[in-house]
């Protein structure tokens, strides 16, 4: 009965993200527990690519935050191209199924949503061994959110994947690429919300966590 105990709280799902729901946004132009990557194509890194505003929650609740990524910073004409990512590390390891969720909408001229667009619009999961992004990654699992079914109504979105051997950090990144103005004018955001990131052990790595729970008792039990 211990061990299945055990086991049972083993393979339950932990949140692993500190302000997921982007509700605090921190001083100046940054959001708090996340780093902020944003550079455009020929200017080279920038400042206030995303922000984190009241507007943009998407339960339009008192005091409380959405991501709010200015793709109109880009300029389509001049190929000076908005890319804009939210990422956070949290430890991880080899044989565990993460999943990264979150809500998120396109304003109507959107440049993600312009038919053949540049723009990529991405949730993803990197897995990685040292936590230094510059390094490369051990591998990447991304939802393309325009493929996904991204317009100007909140919808709910997620992207799953086991973390390789040598995992030792799963880093959760929104990522908007290659974004531009749109010349209609109108909004032309892409708004994120309410960010969750957990890990669930893959059930052959429970399978032998629980034999080597039941093995150990038994062991107990026969030198008693």
């Amino acid at each position: 009965m211990a061990a299945l105990m055990l086991f049972a709280g083993a393979s339950g799902a932990q949140e692993l993200l500190t302000n997921g729901g982007l509700d605090s946004p921190g001083a100046g132009l940054v959001i708090d527990d996340w780093t902020i990557d944003y550079f455009k194509t020929f200017t080279g890194p920038s400042t206030d690519g995303v922000t984190l505003e009241p507007w943009a929650d998407r339960l339009g609740d008192a005091g409380e935050f959405g991501a709010f990524f200015k793709a109109f910073q880009g300029n389509n004409t001049t190929g000076d191209l908005a890319n804009v990512s939210i990422t956070q590390d949290v430890a991880a390891t080899a044989g565990v199924a993460y999943t990264l969720s979150g809500w998120a909408r396109g304003e109507d001229n959107y440049s993600g949503l312009i038919p053949s667009t540049a723009t990529e619009t991405l949730l993803a999961i990197d897995f990685d061994d040292d936590g230094d992004a510059t390094n490369g990654v051990l591998s990447t699992v991304v939802t393309d959110l325009v493929a996904a079914g991204l317009n100007n109504d909140w919808l709910q979105y997620d992207v799953s994947g086991v973390a390789p051997a040598g995992t030792t950090v799963a880093r959760a990144r929104v990522s908007m690429l290659n974004a531009y103005n749109n010349p209609d004018g109108g909004g032309q955001a892409f708004i994120v919300d309410d960010l969750s990131l957990t890990g669930v052990p893959e059930p052959a790595a429970l399978g032998l966590l629980a034999l080597g729970i039941v093995a150990g008792l038994s062991g107990r039990r026969r030198a008693a």
